[in-house]
């Protein structure tokens, strides 16, 4: 810990069996460190320290310590104006809490810090709950989609709501082997939908309810058990950890022979490098299953094109609550699917919301709208077909100027008519028939299945922007 003046940490130090150091001497302790092949695995630097400047102290760092791979996680003051020092992995405002540490520290180290205590060897697909049905609430379609595609790799029958309210009438409608409750979510809290559940006394009761949230230490741990929950599940989803703490709650089925090879993904093109985004981290959450994390890659991208300007907006509006949360989501999604950077931002933001300090927010919104922009940016490679890839087959009974016209007719009857929606994505699907169009369409129908409009008005519009020179350059 690399500190001039101790006090902001000093509450949490003792946890890292390690001193206290002034910045003189923080190179020569990296140096003997290494060379004892004891090395340090992370640096707490504080921004404001006197005696040398930061980029060059974090870079002579970075030297001393050689091959090792090393953190460094900038301390900063919610009021200061400078940019992170370069080179840094991460940061923390002051004055710094329990939570914003751990998860700092769960970003940079989310695999050897959530898989203690459970058993490191045993793989994902070791796990199989199958006939065992969960419901999920949660509120972002991003966490959704990693939630679900984790989950159900591992058999478990999973419906969605998206808010605490859903949650009690869904528990109340169907039969759950247990409950995945995210914290923070519009209309009813998760905490609110716990205490509502377990009023119902009677079976709701003993239903098991799992906190799902970016919040993991003690005192959110009590708030939790307080509200009726029985555990917790810390976002970014670490699946070895969640399946680990749902064990504890839910049995597991014995596992059908032919899922062990029956269930082998479908080869893809390799993923092209994604400025921004660890997509090896991010796949290694979800299986593997490229299919499914471009997907997922796609929505957050179509979710999150106007996600800056509506946190602008609302801090502008001083409705720093609505900005806060927005900031949240963003924050959630992005760590999910690998985004390290912008999920910092998005915290930071967030912080300034809630600590209501708009100017501040407004000024770190600039820092996330460049770092999101090149995630976004990056993204677009996904939609560009393979420079050696043949040309699709398909029977396309529909030209592009119809296209274009069925789907926007099906964006306005979600707004006013979802029956005459169904039916019109009916007869676009018949068209479209085996198309490259066909999985997205199907992913309209999932979301109206689900009544998540902004799902499928979304991925309508990312049809509309590839449909025309995909079916014309046939």
């Amino acid at each position: 810990v690399c500190c001039e003046r101790p006090t902001p940490t000093a509450d949490y130090q003792p946890s890292f069996h390690s001193p206290w150091l002034a910045a003189k001497d923080a190179v020569t302790q990296v140096r003997s460190a290494a060379a004892d092949n004891k090395p340090y695995d992370i640096v707490l630097l504080d921004a404001a320290m006197p005696g040398m400047a930061g980029s060059e102290l974090v870079e002579a760092i970075y030297s001393e310590a050689g091959s090792h791979k090393l953190r460094v996680v900038e301390l900063r003051t919610l009021d200061q104006s400078e940019a992170p020092v370069q080179g840094v992995d991460a940061w923390i405002n002051k004055p710094i809490s329990q939570s914003d540490l751990f998860d700092t520290l769960l970003d940079l180290y989310g695999d050897s810090i959530a898989t203690r205590g459970s058993d490191p060897a045993k793989d994902t697909r070791d796990w199989w709950f199958g006939g065992r049905k969960l419901l999920l609430a949660e509120d972002n379609p991003v966490n959704q989609e990693v939630a679900t595609e984790i989950l159900t790799s591992a058999g478990f029958s999973v419906d969605i709501r998206e808010n605490g309210a859903e949650a009690v009438a869904a528990v109340q409608e169907h039969s759950y082997d247990a409950v995945l409750m995210d914290i923070q979510m519009p209309i009813m809290d998760g905490l609110t939908a716990a205490r509502e559940i377990r009023k119902l006394g009677g079976d709701y009761a003993a239903l098991p309810i799992l906190a799902m949230t970016t919040h993991a230490l003690a005192g959110d741990h009590e708030k939790s058990l307080e509200a009726g929950m029985n555990g917790h599940i810390t976002k970014p989803i670490n699946p070895h950890a969640m399946f680990n703490e749902i064990a504890e709650w839910v049995a597991q089925s014995k596992k059908p022979q032919q899922t062990d090879q029956g269930e082998k993904q479908a080869e893809s093109e390799p993923l092209p490098e994604l400025p921004g985004i660890d997509t090896a981290d991010a796949l290694e959450r979800i299986g593997g299953n490229q299919s499914a994390y471009r997907r997922i890659l796609g929505n957050y991208r179509d979710r999150n094109l106007d996600v800056v300007a509506r946190i602008t907006t609302n801090i502008r509006n001083e409705a720093l609550t609505e900005a806060a949360h927005t900031a949240h989501s963003l924050k959630g999604s992005s760590g999910n699917i690998g985004a390290t950077q912008v999920h910092q931002y998005a915290a930071s933001v967030e912080q300034y919301c809630r600590n209501d300090q708009p100017a501040q927010a407004l000024k770190e919104l600039e820092n996330l709208r460049s770092s999101l922009q090149q995630v976004i940016d990056g993204l677009a490679q996904l939609d560009e077909p393979a420079a050696d890839s043949a040309p699709i087959e398909s029977n396309i009974d529909i030209d592009p100027d119809e296209l274009q016209n069925l789907l926007q007719q099906l964006e306005g009857y979600l707004d006013t008519d979802l029956r005459q929606a169904g039916t019109l994505l009916k007869e676009i699907q018949q068209k479209a028939k085996g198309t490259e169009f066909s999985q997205s369409l199907s992913e309209i129908e999932q979301a109206l299945n689900g009544f998540d409009i902004d799902a499928a008005k979304a991925i309508i519009r990312r049809i509309r922007l590839q449909a025309p020179a995909s079916i014309i350059d046939r």
